[in-house]
């Protein structure tokens, strides 16, 4: 019944699947390198269409090359990818219509339905260092959502789509334009909503029925003044073998099928009016908190709880044409909260353990465009951003009361009343950017060469060039290389995540201290060299090789050898100089569009071959990069089998990879040491009703394939897979009135 009255609403309501609008040649200032040529062929991989049932952010990464995705992935986070080894969330820049949405607060990008997908226009992706024109956090590369803004008197959209372990999602967007000649009003409002009550993950890891590996395995990252922990002191972290496995019985009896929540929820609106443009957004999101976190001490009663936070932001943009100029002015407010009646959780003990996030980010960006001459255009720009935060060093024992943290305080008096020494710590922080970009063509080359310089108020100046050269012989074949730098910011929750862990009375109890010094930046360089082949008007190939690497790496550390019931130990976030990544790596990609005209047969293949090195924190050398598959295989098919019909298939091959437990050579040649490899397909199906109503049918997973995914952290609670959806089915309705 309850399906029946939700597809009866859909038809009611009157809603549209967005067609997007591929831009053929997009700005080179906003993407830079990727988007030089004007090849339709080209774009089409940079520009994705919002038209497929795409509700997330990783639903449109899924199937492009490059990047791997994890739906779910943590509570923090919510769903997950990686683009050539770098976790997404963290190191790739993610704006909305040119204006980030991180709070700066978090060090990444929680993912779920509350970006703006089924209102893009179109969604444009660059890969590799771009810290030259983007600043911190574009170290694997750049998102950009851009919305739709409506070209015809007025229109509304709406979809609904539900699905079977209590998923339903829909979401609506109005607009239109007002007005005459040159002052035209073009606006949009738009909402949704996700709920997924029960995801019904499954898994085939070892550890969930083997108490032994799972012990191992928490304190596989653990070592004590460079001592691994034995399995005495193990046993001890718990208060005794017996304690440890009551503990173990309760979290399996009660955790061995998860359960996983994820709900999210967004509201907004978009104008635009001569000069002037701005937008006001709402997204909210929480999932359950206990994924990919060890649930034996974090949800030990087997209780369920949910993290979540609010972000809202405010922009307003200024532009200005001219002949051979434009200047383009942004001021924007960015506020995150995180929530907090979902903010407790159980410990080990039973008792209550908590953390908050709060932070206001304050930018002005002002951006210059110069064209010199037909040949030549220069960038130019400079931002300066204010940072409000508050945080808890680490989740604390005892519960939140009052919460009265005003943006930009640092009157801890004022911040939080009754707790005490919780490792609370308001903070307000400055950073100002200064960029230039020039792009110059001669003959039949193409460059880019351009830097950055950004002085951030906790650790000083950083400066990120970036080079790449296109060489175009003729319409049919092309080389570039490309090269740059970037940097993460770690933020400041990052910056304290110091704290203690005492043990007494058989009991595991958090106090918390705050950071004393502040870490410095991660660093990145991506390089890249690649060849297209226009094979012929329908079809094309694309080979490039990679290198990504990171230095200066940011990881924790236990400060205190012996791990006894009665011993206080610290854990340390700290940069460590010598510990670094490199990841190398070939992708190829061969397209073809229109294979049978009759029925607009299209197909992508995309492979990528991967490895690499890593020197640990410890100093030890490991001839592997972990959580990155060898060996990454796509294949995607669309048609159109009859009239007003639409079937795709994503087929996603994957090798088999090294855990975060691994920590030395002899490792590597363990078989627990390696994770399975696994074959998905997903399949969509459209069927246009009407002109204006369209049906949808998606299957995820349709072979209801049990596996896990790469777990890119490696924190002190970390398991080493994540357990990803079964079988799903989806079914929805969209419907289009536009005139």
């Amino acid at each position: 019944m309850r399906i029946f009255y939700l597809l009866i609403c859909v038809l009611l309501v009157g809603v549209m699947e967005l067609k997007a609008q591929d831009s053929l040649f997009l700005n080179r200032y906003k993407l830079g390198f990727e988007n030089l040529s004007e090849e339709q062929m080209q774009d089409e991989m940079r520009v994705v269409s919002a038209s497929r049932g795409y509700t997330t952010l990783a639903d449109v990464l899924k199937s492009l090359p490059g990047i791997k995705v994890q739906q779910p992935a943590t509570g923090d986070e919510g769903e997950k990818f990686s683009m050539r080894g770098l976790s997404g969330n963290y190191y790739t820049k993610i704006l909305v219509n040119n204006v980030a949405v991180l709070p700066s607060v978090l060090n990444g990008m929680p993912i779920s339905a509350q970006l703006p997908i089924r209102q893009a226009e179109r969604i444009e992706i660059i890969y590799g260092a771009a810290s030259a024109i983007y600043g911190s956090d574009a170290a694997a590369g750049v998102i950009n959502i851009v919305t739709k803004m409506p070209e015809s008197l007025s229109f509304a959209q709406a979809d609904a789509v539900i699905g079977n372990n209590g998923y339903n999602y829909s979401n609506f967007s109005v607009g239109g334009k007002t007005g005459k000649n040159r002052n035209i009003l073009q606006y949009t409002i738009y909402g949704n909503r996700m709920q997924f009550s029960n995801m019904n993950l499954k898994s085939e890891m070892d550890t969930l029925s083997d108490p032994m590996a799972f012990l191992t395995q928490m304190f596989s990252n653990i070592t004590a003044n460079g001592t691994q922990l034995d399995t005495a002191r193990m046993y001890d972290f718990f208060g005794g073998e017996k304690s440890f496995y009551d503990l173990y019985n309760t979290w399996a009896e009660s955790d061995f099928k998860i359960k996983y929540a994820q709900n999210s929820e967004a509201i907004g609106t978009t104008f635009k009016y001569r000069n002037w443009s701005g937008s006001l957004d709402y997204m909210h999101r929480s999932n359950e908190n206990t994924l990919n976190a060890l649930a034996l001490l974090v949800d030990g009663q087997g209780e369920s709880s949910n993290v979540g936070e609010a972000i809202s932001r405010m922009s307003v943009t200024y532009s200005l044409n001219r002949k051979k100029w434009a200047a383009i002015s942004t001021l924007s407010y960015l506020r995150m909260r995180s929530d907090r009646p979902e903010l407790i959780k159980s410990d080990a003990s039973g008792g209550g353990t908590s953390n908050y996030l709060a932070s206001d980010d304050l930018i002005f960006d002002q951006l210059a465009v110069y064209n010199y001459s037909e040949s030549m255009e220069i960038v130019a720009g400079v931002q300066y951003k204010m940072s409000g935060n508050f945080i808890l060093s680490q989740d604390f024992s005892g519960y939140l009361e009052d919460i009265n943290y005003n943006w930009f305080d640092t009157d801890l008096e004022n911040a939080v009343q009754a707790l005490n020494d919780a490792g609370i710590t308001p903070y307000l922080y400055h950073n100002g950017g200064v960029f230039a970009q020039m792009v110059n063509k001669i003959g039949k080359f193409s460059f880019i060469l351009g830097t950055r310089f950004d002085y951030d108020s906790r650790h000083g100046g950083s400066s990120n060039p970036r080079f790449a050269v296109l060489y175009s012989p003729n319409n049919k074949f092309s080389f570039r290389v490309s090269a740059g730098t970037a940097f993460k910011a770690p933020s400041i929750a990052v910056s304290n995540n110091t704290f203690r862990l005492n043990f007494a009375d058989d009991s595991l109890k958090q106090t918390t201290k705050g950071q004393t010094k502040f870490l410095q930046p991660e660093t990145a360089r991506t390089f890249e060299a690649g060849y297209r082949h226009q094979i012929s008007r329908r079809s094309y190939l694309d080979i490039a090789i990679y290198n990504s690497s990171l230095q200066n790496l940011i990881a924790t550390e236990v400060g205190n050898q012996s791990l006894t019931a009665t011993d206080v130990n610290d854990f340390v976030s700290e940069n460590v100089k010598d510990a670094n990544s490199v990841l190398f790596g070939i992708q190829v990609l061969f397209t073809t569009r229109n294979i049978i005209p009759s029925i607009k047969l299209n197909t992508d293949i995309n492979l990528n071959l991967a490895w690499g090195s890593e020197v640990l924190p410890d100093s030890s050398r490991l001839a592997a990069y972990r959580g990155v598959p060898w060996f990454t295989g796509q294949f995607n098919v669309s048609a159109q089998l009859f009239p007003s019909s639409y079937l795709r298939l994503d087929n996603v091959f994957m090798s088999g990879w090294f855990l975060n437990n691994v920590r030395n050579d002899e490792d590597l040649l363990k078989p627990e040491s390696m994770a399975k490899g696994y074959y998905t397909l997903d399949a969509v199906f459209n069927y246009a009703i009407s002109p204006n109503l369209l049906f949808s049918f998606k299957v995820i997973n349709v072979f209801n394939t049990a596996y896990g995914t790469a777990s890119l952290t490696t924190g002190l609670l970390d398991e080493n897979t994540i357990p990803q959806l079964g079988r799903h089915f989806r079914l929805g309705l969209s419907y289009n009135l536009e005139r």
